[in-house]
């Protein structure tokens, strides 16, 4: 938690059993970037373009920046019906494919 990766919920609390949803994982996602400067520039001068998904009205206010961040980046994508469910519930397969978008991200 101090790198800012990982935060608590707003009771602070941090409910470490407790599922994380793919709004929760982009913010996670957004934060884990912001430690590679060489990866924040990268996608830096892209910020003028913002996702397009028919459901950006459901995402959290809290959440949409990161969102918009790690969409420009590449670590998340949205469904073929051009929809990104950032309230569904992140599957492991997701967040794998989310930590190698990362990766990627950072080190390539």
């Amino acid at each position: 938690m101090q790198a800012g990766i990982v935060n608590g919920y707003g009771d602070n609390t941090f409910k470490p059993d407790r599922t994380i949803t793919r709004a929760e994982m982009a913010v996670m996602m957004a934060n884990a970037l912001k430690v590679s400067s060489d990866a924040q520039a990268g996608i830096s001068g892209n910020t003028s373009v913002k996702p397009s998904f028919t459901d950006a009205s459901q995402t959290p206010s809290w959440a949409q920046e990161a969102l918009d961040t790690a969409v420009q980046a590449k670590i998340v994508s949205g469904y073929t019906d051009h929809t990104v469910r950032a309230g569904s519930e992140t599957t492991r397969a997701e967040a794998a494919t989310m930590i190698y978008n990362l990766l990627l991200a950072m080190y390539v």
